[in-house]
């Protein structure tokens, strides 16, 4: 059985947390004696170290090294990640944005993703999730002015969304842009108008959209009365009237729509591996393409980062001019210790 070790930066940190918590996963699956956990530096003697302390972590000799790696906002830092990489290091990030991001700057590197779980709250007794409703509620004229092409994008969106999200569409005019009258999570019901199915609807929904520019919508109208929270455009009476809690008014109808693409898109379940565990058979790093990192280094400030700080342009040169004059003091000390003996 692998000998683990937890190397973690200091006490009452939130990482502390999120390690302690793996800690305890791999204990169950290693055994309580295979497992243990070490502050500041590492103790030689195990197979397996985890460094949830990046910036300073100290890789050790002969043994697994894998590196937990949270936002990357500094040009130094990334610095730090290719040294570390140049050492066969693994990374660990906890989201995929971050480990994308790894990916493109140290390209061939072994970077893994473990979506973190709550520290105090017991995941598997949430439920799940409440479907995501959405209502137009209006008919489509010839004339466009209900912004056709922001409805056919919407059905298009709808259409290829997880099951949890719908959108009920009680009007006419929309029979183009339908395939199916019904659909698997759209409904269409373009029959006589009916108050009473009007309202079951309405209330049916999470949120009511309009993308027009038409001086208002009367459904927007209608939400209100029912408290029905409204993703619609900022102009005519929309402006007048108490909207409910949660609406927000647009400057225009695509930006309803990317409101809409935003909510549907947080609602996605990708195959996030939250247990820890699966490091343990994931395949060790080797070191490569150390001259491509080399040359990517330079380009890194430049590159596409939204971790990035503002004034990493005046942090990172500071940091470095520090790493080189410890460098240098370091060198002289060695000299000085030679040049006594």
């Amino acid at each position: 059985m692998n000998k683990i070790q937890f190397v973690i930066g200091e006490k009452g940190w939130i990482i502390e947390a999120i390690a302690k918590q793996w800690m305890k996963r791999l204990k169950e699956v290693c055994g309580e004696a295979n497992v243990c956990c070490t502050y500041g530096r590492p103790v030689e003697g195990s197979e397996i170290y985890f460094h949830f302390i990046y910036l300073h972590a100290l890789p050790v000799a002969g043994a697994r090294n894998i590196v937990y790696v949270t936002h990357v906002d500094y040009f130094f830092k990334g610095l730090v990640l290719l040294k570390l990489a140049k050492l066969g290091v693994e990374f660990v990030t906890m989201s995929f944005q971050t480990k994308s991001l790894l990916e493109n700057f140290l390209p061939g590197a072994a970077v893994h993703c473990i979506s973190p779980k709550s520290i105090h709250f017991d995941h598997e007794s949430v439920p799940e999730a409440d479907p995501l409703t959405f209502g137009l509620f209006f008919r489509l004229y010839p004339d466009k002015r209900k912004k056709n092409a922001l409805v056919e994008s919407l059905i298009s969106k709808i259409k290829s969304s997880p099951a949890g999200v719908k959108l009920i569409i009680y009007g006419a005019g929309f029979e183009y842009y339908l395939k199916d009258k019904n659909t698997t999570n759209i409904i269409y019901d373009d029959s006589s108008f009916s108050s009473v199915r009007y309202r079951e609807y309405l209330q049916q929904c999470d949120y009511v959209l309009y993308f027009g520019m038409d001086e208002g919508a009367i459904s927007v109208l209608d939400s209100a009365c029912l408290s029905v929270p409204v993703l619609a455009t900022r102009q005519g009476y929309h402006l007048d009237i108490d909207l409910p809690k949660g609406s927000m008014l647009f400057s225009s109808g695509l930006e309803v729509l990317r409101a809409v693409e935003f909510l549907v898109d947080s609602m996605r379940r990708t195959k996030v591996y939250h247990d820890p565990a699966v490091l343990l058979d994931s395949m060790p790093s080797i070191p490569k393409y150390r001259y491509v990192w080399l040359l990517v280094a330079f380009v890194m400030p430049f590159k596409a980062n939204p971790f990035r700080a503002k004034d990493d342009w005046l942090v990172s040169p500071m940091q470095l001019w520090r790493g080189v004059l410890r460098r240098l003091i370091s060198l002289g000390n060695k000299h000085s210790e030679y040049a006594s003996r």
